[in-house]
């Protein structure tokens, strides 16, 4: 399960590094802000180096460095809120998140600081996951990504069986492997958890 659940990380996270959906144009993030500077790229990898072994004061060290070598790097923020999420610092992981800034229809980082609300049980947090879920009705050609978090939203807001009906339909459209694993891992979270938890593990939030 646990290789699983990492594929359902990667998949939120693609959109925020693109920062576009389908319908939109082709907009590389990583290209445009690291390429022109691999000195900023090369502090990266320092940090990669030192969080995969769990060394967080050095890891956050080179991160921040990182984010200082390159101020307009979303991917270098996003990383940093990830760097909090992974351990258990969800305020400080809200917070990281309200300083990207990009513009993007895609709505995966506002479910993320929505998700992180209920988390800290802030009194907007089902408000803000509201308005997420009614952005995601209102896209015409949704991603697979998109359709990830609209189940996932349709089982908090609605109920169990509805969301597990949905994702019957949605498995015969989105039949890719990538999508058929997501899909799969999701529809096991729905059936064995309770619907916050849900939100929470598809975000890696324990």
């Amino acid at each position: 399960m646990k290789n699983v659940h990492h594929i359902i990380i990667l998949l939120l996270i693609t959109p925020l590094s693109s920062c576009q959906s389908k319908s939109e144009p082709k907009k590389n993030l990583e290209k445009e802000t690291i390429a022109d500077k691999p000195e900023c790229e090369i502090i990266y990898t320092k940090y990669i180096e030192k969080a995969s072994k769990m060394e967080n004061d050095s890891a956050i060290y080179f991160l921040n460095k990182s984010i200082s070598c390159d101020p307009a790097n979303n991917n270098y923020k996003f990383s940093k809120a990830q760097f909090f999420v992974d351990n258990q610092k969800y305020q400080e992981a809200l917070n990281q998140l309200n300083e990207i800034k990009i513009d993007s229809i895609d709505p995966s980082l506002k479910l993320f600081s929505s998700v992180l609300k209920l988390k800290l049980n802030n009194d907007d947090a089902d408000k803000d996951l509201r308005e997420v879920y009614t952005k995601i009705a209102k896209i015409k050609k949704p991603t697979s990504s998109n359709i990830f978090y609209k189940l996932a939203l349709e089982n908090y807001f609605k109920d169990k069986n509805y969301a597990l009906e949905q994702l019957k339909f949605y498995k015969k459209q989105y039949a890719s492997d990538y999508d058929k694993q997501n899909l799969d891992a999701l529809e096991n979270y729905i059936v064995t958890d309770d619907k916050r938890n849900v939100l929470f593990k598809i975000f890696n939030i324990r």
